[in-house]
């Protein structure tokens, strides 16, 4: 995987999946099933949160690292970074496994849509 792919990965673990906000505002889920994707959705946050920010402290190291010159604690904290963001992405794509079954077909359109716009966005930076 290259370092930008790296990023973006990380990127994606830190942020988790997508927000009951971007859910209601940018897909359009309402009613019980806001309320049902918001319950698991805070559960699931609450549940990685550790996980998520040791990631984010992880990736502000390695910026630091990369950024005073110090490539080699740069490499080692990046391969810190990969194992933790990738034990999250999975984490994450079980969870968003689940949210298939609140969404109809435009909804799901609309989520797909908004999940390519995030990491055109991504690789944008």
């Amino acid at each position: 995987m290259k370092p930008q792919r790296h990023r973006m990965a990380a990127t994606d673990a830190v942020e988790g999946p997508a927000s009951p906000a971007i859910l209601r505002d940018t897909i359009q889920l309402s009613g019980d099933k806001l309320q049902q994707y918001t319950k698991r959705y805070d559960a699931y946050m609450a549940s990685t949160k550790v996980a998520r920010d040791s990631l984010r402290a992880n990736l502000q190291a390695v910026r630091s690292a990369f950024q005073s010159g110090d490539h080699s604690a740069a490499r080692d904290r990046r391969d810190i970074v990969m194992r933790q963001s990738e034990d999250l992405s999975k984490k994450d794509q079980q969870f968003e496994k689940d949210l298939k079954g609140l969404l109809n077909k435009d909804q799901q359109k609309r989520y797909d849509k908004w999940k390519d716009d995030r990491q055109k966005s991504q690789q944008a930076h």
